[in-house]
């Protein structure tokens, strides 16, 4: 059974409220920019507020389970706020044992991603960018929130900011649709000439160009099909070459057999999930491809023998191992 909160009067701040209000605030700064400020506490803003709304959640099911260590939880400490908290991945996976599915795991890492780089490092993100997917992660907590908690569970307040935000949410999925029809004759031309579209790392709209250099139709984004892959990777998996190299864990990263680029990204590997290849706009299924024993490059299986690619059996032939 769920520890129930210690009783304590002097606890005024709603954590919901206080998250929606977040929420609402960022909503504000993206659709009514005065500075170039704006879209920074847009993002920072939209990030805490996912944050703490996920947390209530969690602490209405178990107040203990909002500690980084449960076991250590006192009222003392929750009264005086003074502890360490989950982090977003911790609360994701401690929500799995509610009752309630919490939301698309992988689109809200994704926003938290993009938000880290902003808080400590630089602003890189159009507006186009962030309203489309500011809406998509938007639309599945606001889903989340309707399984997750009952309406009489919800105070005065925070029923209106709930409200505000649908309504501002509204706005923003009229401005997809209107982008999306816009852009529509682009996309069709884009695939009359034999190119593909694949989800852009930027706005996650299914608009990306794929091509060496890609092109977004919807937000705008530009960069090489390398570098796209590795923002979709940074993004959306939360690493990086260098933290993979560091650490020792496979990058997610490969060759793509059918265009020779390495642009080809697999979330969990090649063999449990979809890949996509930014450049050619290859979307290979679980175990299309295998993998060389010798270079560990991906091919189709029918080409390989003996184990090997046709690239190291050609090189293996060459030594006089016939």
């Amino acid at each position: 059974m769920p520890k129930r909160e210690p009783d304590d009067d002097a606890i005024q701040l709603s954590m919901l409220e206080n998250g929606l209000d977040f929420i609402l605030s960022g909503l504000k700064h993206i659709s009514s920019q005065t500075s170039k400020f704006d879209l920074k506490y847009a993002v920072l803003h939209l990030s805490a507020g996912i944050e703490l709304v996920l947390k209530d959640r969690l602490r209405r099911e178990d107040w203990t389970q909002i500690f980084v260590n449960p076991e250590k939880a006192t009222g003392e400490k929750l009264k005086s706020r003074h502890f360490k908290s989950v982090n977003l991945q911790q609360c994701l996976e401690r929500l799995e044992c509610c009752l309630v599915d919490p939301p698309d795991k992988a689109l809200l890492k994704s926003f938290k991603n993009q938000r880290n780089p902003i808080e400590h490092f630089e602003l890189n993100h159009s507006r186009e960018a962030l309203e489309s997917s500011s809406a998509i992660v938007l639309g599945a907590l606001i889903d989340f929130i309707c399984e997750a908690y009952e309406d009489e569970e919800l105070s005065s307040e925070e029923s209106e900011l709930l409200q505000q935000i649908r309504t501002g949410l509204g706005e923003f999925r009229r401005f997809t649709v209107a982008r999306m029809a816009e852009i529509q004759p682009l996309l069709d031309d884009h695939k009359k000439g034999y190119g593909h579209i694949v989800v852009c790392p930027s706005c996650m709209q299914h608009a990306l160009l794929a091509d060496c250099d890609v092109q977004c139709a919807f937000c705008g984004y530009t960069a090489s099909a390398e570098d796209a892959a590795e923002l979709y990777i940074a993004n959306m998996f939360g690493i990086s070459r260098h933290y993979s190299m560091t650490e020792g864990e496979g990058y997610p990263l490969r060759n793509c057999p059918n265009c020779d680029n390495e642009t080809l990204v697999f979330e969990e590997g090649y063999t449990e999930t979809n890949g996509v290849c930014f450049s050619c706009g290859d979307t290979p299924p679980p175990g299309e491809y295998v993998s060389c024993d010798q270079c560990q490059e991906l091919c189709h299986d029918e080409d390989r023998s003996g184990g090997m690619c046709p690239d190291c059996l050609k090189a293996y032939l060459s030594e006089d191992h016939r």
